[in-house]
C-alpha cells in the first residue's frame, strides 16, 4: 500500500507541475520572456540576497530577502524605515546597541531587516515568502516531507536566487519560478523526488515488502 501511495503521489506531483510549469500556450522567445499581458504571466522579477538554510520552511516554500538598493524596490521603502536603518548603522558602529535594537524593531515591524550582502556589509532588505510555482511538496510531518525540505535546502542554501513572480496565494506568499545558479529549482525538485521514490520502491521490493 505504501509503495502504491508513493507512486501515485509522485505521478500526481509531476502531472500538476507539468500543467503549471509548462502550459499549452506558446509564448514568444524563451521561458523568461513571458509578458505581463498574458494570463499567468510574469509580473516582475526578484533578485535575492544569499538564502539561509533556516529560511526554507518546507519543500515548496522559501523566505527570501531582497536588497532595497534594487531599483524595483527602493522607491517603495517608507521614509521612517530608511532613516531608522541609516541611524541604526551609526549606533552599532558607536556600540550603542540598546538604541540600535529599538530601531531594529521599527524596521522589522515594517517588514524589513538589515542583513549581510555578498560582501558582508549590512544592507536594508525586504522579506518575502515565496511558494514554488507548480510544486506541492508534502508537509514536514508527512512522509517524505523532511526529505523534500532537505533537498530544497541543498539547492538554495547560501546562494542568491532569481525569482519570476506570477501571483500571490491565499497566504500572502509570492508564487513564482525560482532559478539558482542557472538551475531551475522546480525541475530539480521534481527529479529528486522521482528518484527518491524509485529508490524507496526498489528497496521495498528487494526486502520483499
Amino acid at each position: 500500500m505504501q509503495v502504491l501511495l508513493c507512486s501515485i503521489g509522485a505521478i500526481v506531483l509531476i502531472a500538476n507541475a507539468r500543467g503549471a510549469l509548462f502550459p499549452k500556450e506558446s509564448y514568444l522567445g524563451s521561458f523568461w520572456s513571458t509578458t505581463t499581458s498574458k494570463p499567468g504571466g510574469v509580473k516582475h522579477e526578484l533578485h535575492t540576497l544569499p538564502v539561509d538554510a533556516k529560511a526554507v520552511a518546507d519543500g515548496d516554500t522559501i523566505t527570501v530577502y531582497v536588497d532595497m538598493a534594487n531599483p524595483h524596490e527602493s522607491g517603495n521603502v517608507p521614509r521612517e524605515v530608511q532613516e531608522a536603518a541609516a541611524e541604526r548603522i551609526k549606533l552599532r558602529a558607536a556600540k550603542n546597541y540598546q538604541k540600535a535594537d529599538a530601531l531594529q524593531k521599527i524596521i522589522v515591524d515594517a517588514g524589513y531587516r538589515q542583513v549581510p550582502n555578498l560582501s558582508g556589509d549590512q544592507v536594508l532588505a525586504k522579506k518575502y515568502r515565496v511558494r514554488l510555482r507548480g510544486i506541492d511538496a508534502p508537509e514536514n510531518s508527512m512522509p517524505y516531507g523532511k526529505e523534500a525540505k532537505e533537498e530544497l535546502v541543498k539547492l538554495v542554501q547560501g546562494r542568491t536566487l532569481k525569482i519570476s513572480v506570477y501571483d500571490t496565494d491565499w497566504y500572502g506568499r509570492l508564487v513564482g519560478d525560482v532559478v539558482c545558479n542557472g538551475v531551475f529549482v522546480q525541475t530539480s525538485s521534481l527529479a529528486i523526488a522521482s528518484l527518491q521514490c524509485k529508490k524507496w520502491n526498489v528497496s521495498r521490493l528487494r526486502n520483499g515488502v
